[in-house]
């Protein structure tokens, strides 16, 4: 419950003008990857939090996207392992040589 701009000034202390050129935000329907987790046992802190944190992560992920397109994408990570990698290519195709 920091908030977005206590979480940036934190990252920009901790790694300075560092940012990464791209970062990949993988999204899943809400609560598919906590039931998973769940359903495999393997449960962590951050996965049994309420699903009110996992929301307001969520959103924050996505204000972040909406922010800075060039640099942060949401990616649907839904679908079959190929069909996700191209998912998490794509966006990253232009960094590639």
């Amino acid at each position: 419950e920091l908030g977005i701009e206590a979480v940036r000034s934190i990252n920009a202390f901790g790694i300075g003008e560092w940012f990464p050129d791209r970062t990949l935000v993988l999204a899943l329907a809400e609560g598919g990857a906590r039931a998973r987790a769940r359903d495999n046992e393997g449960s962590d802190r951050i996965g049994g939090r309420p699903e009110g944190y996992h929301q307001k992560v969520d959103l924050a992920f996505r204000l972040i996207a909406a922010e800075e397109p060039e640099r942060v994408r949401i990616i649907v990570a839904s679908g079959e392992p190929g069909e996700v990698t191209r998912r998490l290519l794509d966006p990253l195709s232009d960094l590639l040589p």
